[in-house]
């Protein structure tokens, strides 16, 4: 198979940089949708469920301003963002049983891999034993088995109980 059906990608897909509004700072001022899937908003950073996501409970953690670089962010936004990140990889760890968590940084450039390179954060990745198959290697897609509306529900729900 060489093609993967994804209508929901085509807004995404065919935006353009002059006239998409940046989904985190969307996220982070209330601008988005009611499927914007945000889970935490504190006064420098967002927590949202990846729509996108490598795995179940992918998390994107961004500053609440628009900065491309890490070293540009303030010391109180830096530690922000790394609080929010330990705090997610216990709750996917402890109620969702990853068995590890891949945290990646997106920063500048799309040369750093990131689709947003105007926009920093974090991918904090769920990750379990065996969560990889043929799939990826054989048709070049993932195959995930979790309703994204479900797992924000779950994780909104923990977060709460968490704190």
């Amino acid at each position: 198979m060489k093609h993967l059906y994804a209508p929901w990608r085509g807004t995404y897909i065919n935006r353009t940089s002059e006239s998409a509004l940046c989904i985190f700072c969307a996220a982070h001022n209330k601008t988005s949708g009611e499927h914007s899937f945000v889970i935490e908003r504190t006064a420098h950073s967002t927590v949202l469920l990846n729509i996108y996501p490598y795995n179940p409970g992918h998390l994107l953690i961004s500053s609440a301003r628009h900065i491309a670089e890490l070293h540009d962010l303030t010391p109180e936004e830096r530690a922000d963002i790394m609080e929010l990140s330990a705090y997610g990889s216990k709750i996917l760890r402890t109620e969702f049983g990853a068995d590890g968590i891949n945290i990646g940084v997106n920063g500048g450039s799309a040369a750093a891999g990131g689709s947003i390179p105007e926009h920093f954060h974090l991918h904090v990745v769920p990750r379990w034993f065996g969560d990889t198959n043929f799939l990826p290697v054989v048709a070049g897609t993932k195959h995930l088995s979790a309703d994204l509306h479900a797992v924000h529900t779950a994780l909104c729900n923990a977060w709460k109980e968490k704190q």
